[in-house]
C-alpha cells in the first residue's frame, strides 16, 4: 500500500528508519561517497515508496537522503547536495514518474529539484532567521505587498529553478513574526509562495498544470523546514 505521508506519521518513521550502511559505522569520510554506494541508499529510500511516487515526495526524498548521509559526516556542503541530487535522481528514474511521459519530466524535474536540494540541505538553518522581528499576525495586504515587491523580479517569466528561491524567501518572511505559532508560521509561507505563483507566467508550461505542481512541491518543502527549524 503506497505511503501517504500527510495523513500518518509515516514521514517520522520513514527518518528512523536505520538504513543499511555501505561504509563502516565508525569510518565517516571526507570525500564523496561513490555512486554505488548511493546507489545502495537510494534503492533503501526506493523500496519505502513501493516504485511510486507523488509530487510532494520529491522533498521528502531529499531530506531523507540527506538524514542518511549524516554517516559521511566529513563531506563538504556542496558534496553531500551532489549526493542528494544522485538519490534524488536515482528514485526517480526507477519509479513511476507521477503522470508525466518522461521526454515532458525529466527535463522539467532536474531544471528544478538540485535547487530543492539546496535549500533544503544547509549548512546551518540560520539563513532562514531573520533579524527582523515584528509582532502580531501578517494582514494579507502585508503579504501581498511584500510579493508584489518579489514579483518585480521575476517579470520575464517564471522558471522551474525560481520556485526554490521563492520557497526560501517565503519561510524567511514567515519567521518575522515572532509570535504566531509553528502552523501559522507554515500557513503565512504558503499564503506567500502561492500568491506568487498564481501571480507570475510559467513561459512555455501549461500553468493549469504547473501551478498546481509548484504548490505541492513548495508546500511540503515549508513543511520540512519549518519543522526542522522547530526541533533545532
Amino acid at each position: 500500500m503506497f505511503l501517504d505521508y500527510q495523513e500518518s506519521d509515516c514521514y517520522e518513521q520513514l527518518l528512523a528508519y536505520d538504513f543499511e550502511n555501505p561504509m563502516s559505522p565508525s569510518h565517516c569520510v571526507t570525500i564523496r561517497p561513490t555512486d554505488h554506494e548511493l546507489d545502495i541508499i537510494a534503492e533503501d529510500v526506493k523500496k519505502l515508496f513501493h516504485d511510486k511516487i507523488q509530487w510532494y515526495d520529491i522533498p521528502i526524498i531529499i531530506n531523507l537522503a540527506s538524514h542518511h548521509l549524516k554517516c559521511f559526516s566529513n563531506i563538504t556542503i556542496d558534496s553531500k547536495r551532489d549526493s542528494a541530487t544522485h538519490i534524488l535522481f536515482y528514485v526517480i528514474e526507477n519509479t513511476h514518474t507521477l503522470n508525466l511521459p518522461e521526454t515532458f519530466f525529466n527535463p522539467l524535474f532536474k531544471n528544478m529539484t538540485p535547487h530543492f536540494v539546496n535549500i533544503i540541505i544547509q549548512e546551518s538553518l540560520d539563513v532562514y532567521l531573520s533579524s527582523v522581528k515584528i509582532k502580531g499576525n501578517p494582514t494579507d495586504l502585508l503579504v501581498q505587498e511584500y510579493a508584489n515587491d518579489i514579483l518585480k523580479t521575476f517579470e520575464d517569466g517564471f522558471q522551474w529553478k525560481d520556485l526554490a528561491t521563492i520557497t526560501k524567501l517565503g519561510i524567511m518572511f514567515a519567521n518575522q513574526f515572532h509570535d504566531l505559532h509553528l502552523e501559522e508560521k507554515k500557513a503565512t509561507a504558503i499564503k506567500f509562495i502561492n500568491y506568487v505563483i498564481d501571480n507570475t507566467d510559467s513561459k512555455n508550461l501549461p500553468e493549469y498544470y504547473v501551478d498546481s505542481i509548484f504548490k505541492i512541491v513548495s508546500g511540503e518543502t515549508v513543511e520540512i523546514i519549518m519543522d526542522q527549524l522547530l526541533i533545532r
